[in-house]
């Protein structure tokens, strides 16, 4: 589980829509915490976080989530 300050924060930043921020934010994360903060979110802010994900990233850290998560992202 991804730290709760940093977790909080990537919620905050979702709900209000500040991108770029957002963006900056989970490119300084490690990949392995990357795929665990995207564990710990759930629909749109799911679809959201992982659009933000550089393109070289999202192919791995989607092949580590859950089937369900897998599942949410490519109904959204």
């Amino acid at each position: 589980m991804p730290d709760a300050t940093i977790q909080s924060k990537i919620e905050q930043l979702i709900e209000v829509k500040d991108f770029v921020t957002l963006k900056s934010v989970i490119a300084q994360m490690e990949v392995h915490e990357r795929t665990d903060m995207l564990t710990e979110l759930e629909g749109a802010e799911l679809a959201v976080a992982f659009r933000l994900l550089a393109s070289e990233d999202a192919a791995d850290i989607f092949g580590a989530l859950h089937l369900e998560h897998q599942a949410e992202l490519l109904d959204t």
